[in-house]
């Protein structure tokens, strides 16, 4: 796997376990509405104003901006909430992210707010890793679409093929691959489905791993 500049970053579900955090904000604004709880894992890598909008739709309830931007407040600020209290950082995850700096130019690609991927950088201890920061907000079209990993070559001055992302979700790893950029899924083993492996270079089952085959 040599030949690779540039190393993109996911967030949630790689570098920061924050789905318990996520799915919860979502379950509580989801009760609020009088809604079932719904599968998170279907849910991750998408923006929470689109996640907001379908799920409305599908339950045949009343969808305005208004509406889809005011759940989409309450549910970011639940998660932050949530996530301060109890930082979710993946294991060795600042050790992995400063021995890949030395090696390679680092970007941090998240479908999350800018909130979100703040409160991150706030505890990660690796902030000066990342050569390039981008949140969920730096694009008009989020993943499944590549925007947010075409804009994170741009940033790093560097090609498709000199790249490759680090990701967990099948609309993250289906935006790189639209971008034309290697994948490594991380996740773990029980969360794993086919189209990680078929989609992907390699899949690992934790960062440090990364150290192994990068």
């Amino acid at each position: 796997m040599s030949g690779f500049s540039a190393v993109i970053f996911d967030m949630d579900g790689v570098l920061w376990h924050s789905d318990k955090a996520h799915a919860q904000a979502y379950e509580a604004v989801f009760n609020s509405l009088g809604l079932p709880s719904y599968d998170y894992q279907a849910l991750a890598g998408r923006r929470t104003n689109e996640v907001m909008a379908s799920i409305l739709k599908s339950a045949g309830m009343a969808v305005s901006t208004e509406i889809i931007a005011e759940l989409t407040a309450k549910k970011q600020a639940k998660a932050r909430e949530i996530l301060r209290l109890n930082p979710p950082i993946a294991p060795d995850c600042q050790e992995v992210l400063q021995y890949m700096a030395n090696s390679y130019n680092l970007a941090l690609a998240s479908s999350a707010s800018a909130g979100s991927v703040e409160v991150f950088l706030q505890n990660c201890g690796a902030r000066n890793s990342f050569s390039a920061v981008l949140n969920g907000e730096d694009v008009k079209k989020a993943k499944p679409a590549p925007d947010i990993f075409l804009l994170a070559l741009e940033q790093l001055k560097t090609l498709a093929h000199k790249a490759v992302v680090v990701e967990d979700s099948i609309s993250g790893i289906t935006a790189a691959r639209a971008a034309d950029i290697q994948v490594i899924a991380l996740l773990p083993k029980s969360l794993q489905k086919p189209i990680h492996h078929e989609q992907s270079m390699a899949v690992v089952e934790n960062l440090s791993q990364l150290k192994e085959i990068l």
